[in-house]
């Protein structure tokens, strides 16, 4: 009877094995099958035709896609190129406007200058118009050179040249103003005063006689000054209306 059993539990498990082992060959079989179908599915000539024309469209898509990544870097290095130009440009321009600032500085420094010198030539002169109608012409002309304020917040502006003419008239004014102060020639005052020999003593004729002839050479050189600084005066302000003048005129063509 035990053996029975267990001949009996043995034959059910090999049943069952055998049962699952057929499940599973089935399983197997379908997929063998539906493996060999696509393999054949494959190796047909409309598959490959079909995959042709994808491969056809990736490359098309590839070449696209290539052409707009050429396109892009050409505009990246058109863009950088730009903007180094324009850097360049802009540190020429930063150049340009440090070397205009130099050359104000020079005209503001040569012009206070000349203004002190010409004080120190004559105390009494003005350093304004010598008639009030010249002033008020200039400042109906250009109102905002005699504004203080925007002077002194826009000093480089205001003295930046308008014309070619305006230049000329500077320049010309700067060379007769350089004509007019001459500087000592000490080398012929020695040459002078070697050829002169002093007295020890003089008596009190002598020395009546030379105050008096040297307060008469003084009044006369101080006489004449004046006069030749009134006269370069009046001259710098008729060039100044011609200036303005010719100004208007090129402004109005």
């Amino acid at each position: 009877k035990n053996k029975n059993k267990s001949l009996e539990s043995s034959n059910n498990f090999f049943k069952e094995a055998n049962s699952r082992l057929s499940e599973t060959n089935n399983l197997l079989y379908a997929d063998f099958k539906k493996s060999e179908a696509e393999l054949a599915r494959r190796n047909s000539k409309e598959y490959a035709s079909q995959m042709e024309i994808e491969c056809a469209k990736v490359r098309d898509k590839l070449s696209t896609h290539q052409e707009t990544i050429s396109i892009l870097s050409q505009h990246k290095e058109a863009q950088i190129k730009l903007y180094k130009t324009r850097e360049d440009k802009e540190l020429d321009k930063v150049i340009e406007l440090e070397q205009k600032v130099k050359v104000l500085d020079n005209i503001v420094y040569k012009t206070g200058q000349s203004v002190q010198t010409m004080n120190m030539l004559n105390n009494k002169c003005r350093t304004s118009f010598a008639k009030p109608e010249f002033l008020k012409k200039a400042q109906r002309t250009n109102p905002r050179l005699y504004d203080i304020g925007c002077y002194n917040d826009n000093l480089a502006l205001m003295l930046a040249p308008d014309s070619d003419e305006v230049i000329r008239l500077e320049k010309e004014s700067q060379s007769k103003l350089s004509d007019l102060i001459r500087p000592f020639d000490y080398d012929k005052l020695n040459n002078l005063y070697d050829l002169c020999i002093p007295q020890c003593e003089k008596s009190s004729k002598q020395r009546y006689f030379s105050e008096r002839s040297r307060l008469s050479h003084t009044n006369v050189n101080i006489g004449k000054s004046k006069e030749s600084f009134n006269k370069q005066t009046t001259l710098l302000e008729k060039q100044m209306d011609e200036s303005i003048l010719l100004d208007k005129n090129a402004k109005a063509l």
